[in-house]
């Protein structure tokens, strides 16, 4: 059986088994992408035994890759590794800053039509120097620098795994995709994981002022925990925080001993917790008036 992978934490990209299909580049020209199928299978057979084996490189853009063009530029990266006909997947994991408010309660949405993160295409490489390559076609669809990232997709023959594949860490530019190609067959004795190498939680804040009946969505840090990052990466950080989700990102909990929102991958984030269990629930309160005019002892 042949097979095609690609996990994601940070999107919606699938795991995919499938039948046979044409492969591989043009043997005249290995730059140029012809039905890329399972792979033409030049990295050959491969065995993974240990855990935690990184299959993949990635590397962020230098500059916004146009539809159309036919190279890209690395960032602050010597690609002098890849070869003629290497295969390279060109992934936008996030759109900006322009998604959604806080605690926003419609359908998970980035503000433009088409919807641009998620967005993916598989290129071959004709040449590389510096941190430039030259592609063999060229790009479909266009690629923002700060939002997307190329990641280097093996093309084994036989792949045997009885250690553990896994995916970079998302670290706000790069990871958090497994992608590999197997041209005859995959031996799966192990694991193909993601687990953990997602869009990253709220950083976690000392709040030494025990203070209680908190309200704001968007709540200040310390008094409001961290929200935790989706597909806005750009509203990731110190000034996200509060019980409001920013899409799939979690809302923060509020003052003291209150929990956070849940949230990740195609789930919208909830929008976190009261602060003590004496603290009315926020469903009970009346629009506008603070938590701690009404008690409850549930």
């Amino acid at each position: 059986m042949s097979l095609l992978v690609l996990l994601s934490a940070c999107g919606r990209i699938g795991y995919d088994v499938l039948g046979s299909s044409e492969q591989g580049s043009d043997p005249a020209d290995p730059g140029v992408l012809s039905d890329v199928g399972f792979g033409d299978g030049h990295w050959g057979e491969a065995e993974i035994t240990t855990n935690t084996t990184l299959v993949n490189t990635y590397f962020a853009l230098q500059s916004d890759a146009s539809a159309g063009q036919t190279f890209l530029e690395a960032q602050s990266l010597d690609l002098s590794f890849l070869r003629p006909g290497d295969l390279l997947m060109l992934w936008q994991t996030s759109q900006g800053d322009n998604a959604t408010r806080s605690a926003e309660s419609e359908a998970l949405s980035f503000g433009t039509e088409p919807a641009s993160a998620g967005r993916w295409e598989l290129v071959r490489v004709r040449a590389a120097r510096g941190n430039r390559i030259d592609l063999g076609t060229k790009l479909k669809a266009s690629y923002p620098a700060a939002f997307s990232q190329v990641i280097v997709v093996p093309e084994y023959t036989r792949l045997t795994l009885r250690g553990q594949a896994i995916a970079a860490a998302w670290d706000g530019r790069v990871g958090g995709l497994l992608a590999l190609l197997a041209s005859e067959a995959l031996v799966l004795e192990g694991e193909l994981s993601v687990k953990g190498a997602g869009f990253r939680g709220g950083a976690y804040v000392i709040d030494p002022s025990q203070r209680s009946a908190c309200t704001a969505i968007d709540e200040s840090s310390p008094f409001g925990g961290r929200i935790g990052e989706g597909a806005a990466t750009a509203l990731y950080g110190l000034g996200a925080s509060g019980r409001g989700n920013l899409m799939q990102g979690g809302g923060g909990g509020l003052c003291n001993a209150s929990g956070g929102g849940g949230g990740g991958h195609a789930a919208q984030g909830g929008q976190g917790g009261r602060s003590t269990t004496a603290e009315v629930a926020r469903s009970e309160a009346p629009e506008g008036e603070p938590w701690s005019t009404k008690r409850t002892n549930s």
